[in-house]
Parts: C-alpha cells; sequence; structure tokens
C-alpha cells in the first residue's frame, strides 16, 4: 500500500449509509488496492478483498476556494442520493455501500457490479445476432419508460454509464447530478443513449423505443430525434477541428504513432473504445500485413483516406472499409492497410 493509501485510510472519517460503515472501511485497508482512475480532484479505486471487489471514489479537493465549497457543496453524498433516488423509482443501479467525509475531502463506497459490460461495447461488438439485439433493445427501452415515468432526469445519460450484468439486465452507475425533472430537458436526457446507437438502429426499432418507452406521448418523438440529431451532427463538426490534427500525428485516443529505428513511422487506430487492435511487438513484427489489405498512395491520398474515415466515424456514417494502420517511409512512400470492420479485423 502506497504512502497515499496508507494515510487515507488512517485518516478519521464521519461515515453515512450502512450501519457497519466505519468496520467495512477498515477490513478495506488490508485489500488489494489499485487506482484505476485519477485526476486533480478525484481518485477512484479498485478493492479487492477476499473474492469481492469494490470501487472507492475519493475526493480531494484542491485550492481554499475549492476545499470551502465542498465543505458545504459535498458531492459524495450527492451522489450516494442520486443512487438511493434510483432505487426508490425500482430502476436498477450498483450497490453503493456508503459516504464519508473528513474536512473538504470525502468518500464514496460502492460494490463492484460482477461479470458486467459496458452497454457501448456490448452494442456496437457483442450484438451480433438478431436475439441479442432484440433482448438489448427491450432492456433499453423498459429503463427509459422507467426514468420517463418517475421524471429521473440523469445529466450524464449515454451507452458509457449503463452496465449489463450476465443476465444481461441494465444498471446505471456513475448517478452523480441525477435529480427529478421535467419538459424537453428530460425527454433530451432519455433520448441520449439512443443517439448514442444512430447509425445502426433500425427505424422500426427506434420507432419501438420511442413507443414502447412513452416517449411519443409526451413530445413529437420524430421531431426532437431530428433536433437531436442536427444537434449531435454540429457538435462533431466543432470536436472535429480540435481532432484531425492529433489523428494525423498519432497525439490522440483515436490513433497513436510508433516510431521505428529504421525511419519508418506507423500510425495505427485505435478501437471504438480506445484500444490498440495490435501490440507494440505485433507492430514492430509487422504482423498486421499478413491479414489486412494493403494498398500504396501517395501522401496526400493518404491523408485524404484516413482523415476522411475518423470524420465519417464520428458522424456514424457507413464505410465499406477502414484504413487501420498507415505506413510512412522515409523515402516518401505511403501504405495503408484496410480492414472492412472495427469489430472484427479481417
Amino acid at each position: 500500500m502506497n504512502n497515499t493509501i496508507t494515510e487515507l485510510t488512517e485518516k478519521t472519517w464521519k461515515w453515512h449509509g450502512h450501519s457497519q460503515m466505519e468496520d467495512a472501511f477498515r477490513t478495506l485497508s488490508g485489500g488489494n488496492w489499485n487506482c484505476v482512475k485519477s485526476n486533480p480532484v478525484r481518485t477512484v479505486y479498485r478493492i479487492e478483498v477476499s473474492d469481492e471487489c469494490y470501487y472507492l471514489k475519493h475526493d480531494h479537493p484542491s485550492g481554499l476556494l475549492n476545499k470551502f465549497k465542498e465543505r458545504f457543496r459535498n458531492k459524495v453524498q450527492s451522489e450516494y442520493l442520486s443512487a438511493q433516488l434510483l432505487e426508490n423509482a425500482e430502476i436498477s443501479v450498483v450497490n453503493y455501500l456508503g459516504w464519508g467525509k473528513s474536512g473538504s475531502e470525502g468518500l464514496l463506497l460502492s460494490e463492484e457490479l460482477p461479470n458486467c459490460k459496458n452497454a457501448k461495447q456490448y452494442w456496437f461488438n457483442d450484438c451480433v445476432d438478431a436475439n441479442q439485439r432484440s433482448r438489448f433493445i427491450k432492456e433499453l427501452t423498459v429503463l427509459l419508460g422507467k426514468m420517463l415515468e418517475n421524471h429521473i432526469f440523469h445529466p450524464d445519460m449515454h451507452l458509457g454509464n449503463l452496465l449489463l450484468d450476465d443476465k444481461r439486465n441494465i444498471t446505471i452507475v456513475d448517478p452523480y447530478g441525477i435529480r427529478t425533472g421535467n419538459g424537453d430537458a428530460l425527454i433530451r436526457t432519455l433520448i441520449r443513449p439512443v443517439l448514442d446507437m444512430r447509425g445502426e438502429l433500425t427505424e422500426n426499432e427506434l420507432s419501438e423505443i420511442f413507443s414502447g418507452s412513452g416517449l411519443t406521448s409526451h413530445c413529437d418523438a420524430t421531431a426532437m430525434w431530428k433536433s437531436e440529431l442536427n444537434a449531435e451532427q454540429a457538435r462533431v463538426e466543432t470536436d472535429w477541428l480540435k481532432r484531425k490534427d492529433g489523428i494525423l500525428r498519432g497525439k490522440n485516443k483515436f490513433c497513436k504513432a510508433t516510431e521505428c529505428s529504421d525511419g519508418l513511422r506507423i500510425l495505427q487506430r485505435q478501437t471504438l473504445f480506445y484500444q490498440p487492435y495490435y501490440t507494440e511487438s505485433e507492430i514492430d513484427k509487422g504482423s498486421y500485413r499478413d491479414i489486412l489489405k494493403a494498398r500504396e498512395v501517395t501522401k496526400e491520398q493518404a491523408t485524404e483516406i484516413w482523415l476522411d474515415s475518423f470524420h465519417k466515424m464520428m458522424l456514424r456514417e457507413k464505410q465499406e472499409e477502414f484504413p487501420l494502420i498507415w505506413e510512412q517511409y522515409p523515402d516518401g512512400k505511403n501504405k495503408l492497410y484496410f480492414t472492412s470492420s472495427l469489430n472484427k479485423i479481417d
């Protein structure tokens, strides 16, 4: 256990929630801690104790003003109460055990949902047959209907904040900011995860979600959908202006560059979940050359094809093939390697 974690476990915390939180935290202090996310104001740990796993969020505001605000805002309590709001509406949410405060710092403890999968990953990677697809759409429709019926407003509602358990039931994670709400703002948040599926849904599936959830009885769903699609496209175009330079340099989450000792520079596209298709060792060995279809082009052609593919991906436009690797040789030669799918490399 590193010094930061030791200091954390030795602090005096005032606990709320489960009646045995103090004893539970003492037990966790002897577990296996792994930092899974960190920024200047929040660190998230995954803790293994025996055969069980937990997530501990540690809020540590910086600066006197932020520390003072946190004494009254209490973000960990807010997230805990948001989860309770979902539970009262009989909407599945990860199990939050309790929260604690020590001055301006806060802790929030939840159980890990076992054998679960991110809904975005499941939809784009694993929904390979009609039954899986139909089941997922049905579960999402039920969730949206419950949220609409109970006026549950989620400010960050998207597929990435939904998990599927081993029975393919949907559970909400990261409920911070959830509250009751009404009107167009509520409808827009409920449309958001459906918007994440744009380009993949059929008209019948879209109609099933809107009518089955009750959205069509609360608004002109078709008009709202078109409005949100236009707004999303505008957001993508604004984002694209910031992204394309990094894509060419291999310096962002969409694309990574490898500089080889012989002067060869290789750009590799990342998966839809920002992971490499090939390891550094496989890139060095050129393993992809025996799998992907190669095409030698000029630098100008390569640049246009490479950027156009990423742009279409962000807009969720259909593509017959995707450039996955771009080899840039010191003598000026350029070679692109293509796949027909970003889910299964062929």
